[in-house]
């Protein structure tokens, strides 16, 4: 089953999808966001049910400049992504991590 999950002139990329295939989440620059690439999600009910308009994690995992590659762990609870934010590193692109309590799905 094909899935339109995209927006006009919006550029979506790197799709990471949780194993039970019920949850996406991916990186865009589509209109309404924070400014820059940011990360959104996108969920259904069944695998061959349509997925929900997608939305932006928003904050603390978006910021005003990019966050990129969206990873997420096998039991779903953690989020590894890429972002130019401001860090005490000092790097262009670092890695960050966001973690969650598994809400039962």
């Amino acid at each position: 089953i094909a899935a339109d999950l995209s927006q006009p002139d919006a550029h979506d990329a790197q799709p990471a999808l949780r194993a039970d295939g019920l949850e996406i989440f991916f990186q865009s620059d589509r209109a309404g966001g924070l400014g820059g690439d940011e990360l959104y999600t996108s969920t259904r009910s069944g695998v061959q049910d349509s997925w929900t308009p997608p939305v932006p994690l928003g904050t603390p995992v978006n910021t005003r400049k990019n966050e990129l590659q969206a990873f997420l762990s096998q039991d779903a609870s953690t989020l590894l992504f890429t972002s130019d934010r401001p860090s005490s590193l000092g790097g262009n692109f670092d890695i960050w991590m966001s973690t969650r309590s598994q809400s039962g799905n």
